[in-house]
C-alpha cells in the first residue's frame, strides 16, 4: 500500500493524503483509520489520532466476525487506546483464526488498493483470506 510505504519513509503528509483519497472511495474502512491514527501519532497530532482510532474501533465488526488481517488492525487500535478487554478478545480470536477456523470474508483483502472489499457473508479460511 502506498500509504504504508509513505509512512515507513516518514512522508506523513503524503501518507495522510493517500489515506484520505482511499476513504473517499471506501468510507467503511476501519483499517485505514487505524493507519491514519498511527501516522497522526508519529506527527504528534494527538487529537486527530484519538478521534481516528476511536472511530476505527467503533466501525470494526465484532472480533469473532473478523479475519486475521482485520484482527491485526483491531489489535493495533486496541493497543493504542490501552483497551485490555478488546485486546484480549481480539487476540483470542486471532489464536482461533490461526488454529484454522473459518471466518467471514468481511475486510478480507490486503491494503493493496484504494478500497477494501465489500462485506458479504462468504466464509473464507482465516489464513487464506483474499
Amino acid at each position: 500500500n502506498l500509504a504504508l510505504l509513505q509512512k515507513r519513509r516518514k512522508r506523513y503528509s503524503e501518507a495522510i493524503s493517500s489515506i484520505n483519497k482511499a476513504l473517499e472511495i471506501e468510507q467503511d474502512a476501519p483499517p485505514y483509520l487505524v493507519l491514519r491514527s498511527q501516522i497522526y501519532d508519529a506527527m504528534g497530532k494527538h487529537d486527530e489520532r484519538d478521534k481516528d482510532v476511536q472511530d476505527a474501533i467503533n466501525e470494526f465488526d465484532a472480533p469473532e466476525n473478523l479475519n486475521e488481517w482485520s484482527l491485526g488492525w483491531l489489535i493495533a487500535a486496541a493497543r493504542m487506546v490501552k483497551d485490555d478487554e478488546l485486546l484480549n478478545k481480539a487476540n483470542d480470536e486471532l489464536k482461533k483464526c490461526k488454529a484454522g477456523g473459518n471466518r467471514p470474508k468481511e475486510s478480507a483483502g490486503q491494503f493493496t488498493g484504494a478500497s477494501l472489499p465489500k462485506k458479504d457473508n462468504t466464509q473464507v479460511s482465516c489464513k487464506n483470506a483474499d
